[in-house]
């Protein structure tokens, strides 16, 4: 596929890096938010990590747009509702880290920065969702994640 640039992208082959794909929508405000932090992950992890960012939308002058606005010239921006379908990416913004064999190693919906991070870390521990290491570790980790989640919301309610 081309990118918005009309640079060559593939996303299946294996690859020597990691690949993040991050799904964003022109007109969702949460993926504007998100793209600083795509930077940052981008940044610290370049050695090990590609990052592919692409638009479930198909209107390419709204997608054109948005790389003018976040200034995301550098990095590979696709029209991809296609891809989206197939990874069964039902909300943007969304992330899959595909590993160097071309698997996927984790996936989640990503709103900041600790999303992003902890995609990454996931896979390092080789979990492919969050709930997936939280099961390996047994219910009781489980059980205390969500009492930690519980307490914090009921204490910023208070």
């Amino acid at each position: 596929m081309i990118d918005l640039q009309g640079r060559r992208v593939t996303l299946a082959a294996a690859r020597a890096k990691l690949t993040l794909l991050v799904f964003v929508s022109p007109g969702c405000s949460t993926c504007a938010d998100l793209i600083p932090a795509v930077r940052s992950i981008w940044r610290t992890e370049r050695r090990q990590l590609e990052v592919i960012i692409l638009s479930v939308v198909t209107d390419d002058r709204k997608n054109r747009e948005f790389v003018l606005t976040h200034k995301l010239e550098n990095f590979p921006v696709v029209t991809a509702p296609d891809v989206a379908a197939k990874y069964q990416v039902r909300v943007p913004p969304y992330a899959i880290l595909v590993g160097t064999d071309g698997l996927v190693k984790a996936k989640g919906l990503v709103n900041h920065l600790e999303h992003l991070e902890s995609l990454l870390t996931e896979a390092r521990l080789g979990h492919d969702t969050i709930e997936s290491y939280a099961k390996h570790r047994g219910a009781s980790t489980l059980r205390s994640a969500q009492r930690g989640v519980i307490g914090a919301i009921e204490q910023a309610s208070a």
